[in-house]
C-alpha cells in the first residue's frame, strides 16, 4: 500500500519547503503537537478541529493543499466521510487516516482508493514523517 521513493537531500528539501498539509483532528492537543512536528520538518500546516469546517475550507481552495491528514473518528463527520467528500472534488490528493485503533482493526482492503496511509495514534515523529513523505512521494 505504501510506495517509497528515494530522493536526494536537495529534492527532499524542495518537497518539505513547498508542501501544504491540511491536518484535521477534533483533539486540539493532538492537532497542535502534530502541527509543531510537521512545521519543524518544513511543511506548511493548516489545522482544523472540525471535519465540517475542514471540508468547507478545502471546498473553497481545493488546490491549496498537497496532503490531507485526518482523524478517523470525529463527532460531526468521520474521517472516511470527509475523505470521500474531498476526493469527490479532487481525486488526486493523498489522504492519511489517523486513528487511535490499531491498524489491524482497520481493514485496509475496504478503504476507499486514494487513502494513501494509516497512522496509529499516538504517532511518533518518525512515523508521522515517514507517512507524510510516503504520501507526498506517491503523488
Amino acid at each position: 500500500m505504501f510506495t517509497r521513493f528515494r530522493k536526494n537531500r536537495k529534492d527532499e528539501r524542495k518537497i518539505l519547503n513547498t508542501s501544504r498539509i491540511l491536518f484535521v483532528d477534533d483533539d486540539q492537543d493532538i492537532s497542535q503537537v502534530s502541527k509543531r512536528i510537521l512545521e519543524n520538518l518544513g511543511y506548511q500546516v493548516t489545522v482544523q478541529n472540525s471535519a465540517t469546517e475542514a471540508f468547507q475550507l478545502f471546498h473553497k481552495m481545493p488546490d491549496g493543499f498537497d496532503l490531507i491528514i485526518t482523524d478517523l473518528m470525529m463527532p460531526e463527520m468521520s474521517g472516511l466521510e470527509l475523505s470521500k467528500k474531498i476526493m469527490d472534488i479532487r481525486k488526486d490528493i493523498p489522504i492519511i487516516l489517523s486513528s487511535g485503533y490499531s491498524e489491524s482493526i482497520l481493514n485496509k482492503e475496504n478503504l476507499p482508493e486514494g487513502i494513501t496511509g494509516l497512522l496509529t495514534k499516538p504517532a511518533t515523529m518518525a512515523e508521522l514523517k515517514a507517512a507524510v513523505r510516503d504520501a507526498i512521494g506517491s503523488v
